[in-house]
């Protein structure tokens, strides 16, 4: 995973504890927009096959 997921979190924490609303909705939809983009690459994803 190349996207740096330790540093989403705090962001949306202390935008809201600021009580920024425009601050928490715009982390809030980055964070939306790449976990869903990690899903979706996730899903598609084709492991390797073993030879038998």
């Amino acid at each position: 995973m190349d996207r740096e997921r330790i540093s989403e979190h705090p962001r949306l924490e202390e935008a809201a504890l600021a009580r920024d609303a425009d601050a928490a909705a715009d982390a809030l939809a980055q964070h939306l927009t790449l976990t869903a983009a990690e899903l979706t690459r996730s899903i598609h994803y084709e492991a390797p096959r073993k030879e038998a």
